[in-house]
């Protein structure tokens, strides 16, 4: 392109978008510009995708879809309010490499295979005792494992909007499936926007989802599902995290166990007994001047100095890879990190194994939704199997 003709496209740009989102102003002489080498190639800092280019940034990205910059940089505006687009990926954790370090991590999680284990065996071996296991081979049926490549998803949702985050308010922020996935393939931030969807079958657009996996037959009871889909807490959830987002450590909420099933890339776990006490995970006291506590940043450097600090504290790690489901108990705290881009999904559930401190949980948390839930318990059940435990409990 000529002088002539970059000045004339610049100059179709509105007023206040020159620059792409999240991206700095032009550089100076003195600053090194990723098209220096070539006059010939205009400054694509300089130009919105709108105008035609697919250049997001200074950081490098390329997008395939021409609104993508702008809807990514929309999505990050509203989600994060302390720090502005641009300085996502101000820690350069594109450049390190604590993600494929992490394959080489000792796991401590053992493994169950289908073939080889019954209902009976997971309950007494792992339910009741409340002991974090890894399932293989519940997935082999399930047609998400081909039909949930990305860009399979891409072509299937391509105009569907998923949840990518939350404004201030609670407003969920939601974005394409194409724009998504083509920020995903490209982006360079330390911590990346991750979709995760609650809301798949309340939309004919997305409900086709739930035709893709089953409940593992070792979760046959949800006591949350006497209370009906529309009345019941938020539990199932479809998930894409691109490499290096992930979830800080964390307690699932009412006391519920969780299931996750991961049917492209591969995770990272790290997880705690309920008895580890909440500042000793988080860490917070750990942290230097200047550090945050993402995710990666979780397990790049607060994971170790918490093995330093605390010796004798029992940290649970395993690599969950496609094909495989990992049961965490209620109570037990956990971190994930996605080493690659993923695919998943999750659902909380609550059995009579754990009724008594999933019952205590709710009743604190949710006092409104408890009174709901005990009067199903008093409609579904024999007082002896559920309600008495409920009772006992109040007493």
């Amino acid at each position: 392109m000529s002088g002539q003709a970059l000045a004339a496209a610049t100059a179709a740009v509105p007023s206040g978008a020159a620059t792409s989102p999240g991206s700095r102003e032009k550089p100076t002489a003195n600053e090194k510009s990723p098209q220096s080498a070539s006059a010939a190639q205009p400054d694509r800092s300089l130009l919105r995708s709108r105008s035609g280019y697919t250049y997001y940034g200074p950081s490098g990205e390329f997008f395939r879809h021409k609104k993508t910059a702008d809807r990514v940089r929309r999505a990050k505006k509203y989600h994060r309010k302390d720090i502005g687009p641009s300085e996502w990926g101000k820690y350069n954790y594109v450049s390190s490499t604590i993600c494929e370090d992490s394959f080489h991590i000792k796991e401590t999680l053992p493994r169950i295979y289908k073939s080889e284990t019954t209902l009976k065996d997971f309950v007494e071996k792992f339910e009741i005792p409340c002991k974090p296991v890894l399932l293989c081979g519940w997935m082999d049926d399930w047609p998400a494992m081909h039909r949930w490549e990305p860009r399979e998803l891409e072509r299937r949702f391509r105009s569907a909007r998923f949840k990518v985050g939350e404004k201030d308010d609670g407003e969920k922020i939601r974005m394409k499936m194409k724009y998504f996935i083509d920020y995903m393939e490209n982006q360079r931030d330390d911590s990346p926007l991750y979709l995760f969807e609650s809301a798949v079958e309340e939309r004919a657009d997305t409900c086709g989802l739930l035709d893709d996996w089953t409940v593992p037959e070792v979760f046959p009871m949800d006591l949350h599902a006497i209370v009906g889909e529309e009345r019941r807490p938020p539990h199932r959830w479809f998930c894409i995290g691109p490499k290096r987002s992930g979830t800080t450590v964390h307690v699932d909420p009412l006391g519920t166990a969780a299931w996750n099933a991961v049917t492209h890339g591969v995770k990272r776990w790290a997880l705690f007994p309920p008895a580890v006490p909440r500042h000793v995970v988080k860490a917070k006291h750990l942290l230097k001047r200047g550090e945050d506590d993402e995710a990666i940043m979780w397990f790049d450097f607060l994971l170790p100095r918490i093995r330093e600090k605390y010796p004798d504290v029992p940290i649970y790690e395993c690599l969950q890879k496609p094909g495989e489901v990992i049961y965490v108990p209620g109570g037990w705290w956990h971190a994930v990190l996605n080493l690659t881009d993923c695919v998943a999904c999750t659902q909380n559930f609550v059995s009579f194994s754990f009724l008594t401190p999933a019952w205590r949980s709710t009743r604190r948390g949710r006092r409104r939704y408890a009174v709901l839930w005990k009067e199903r318990f008093r409609r579904f059940f024999p007082e002896s199997v559920g309600l008495g435990v409920l009772d006992d409990c109040d007493a």
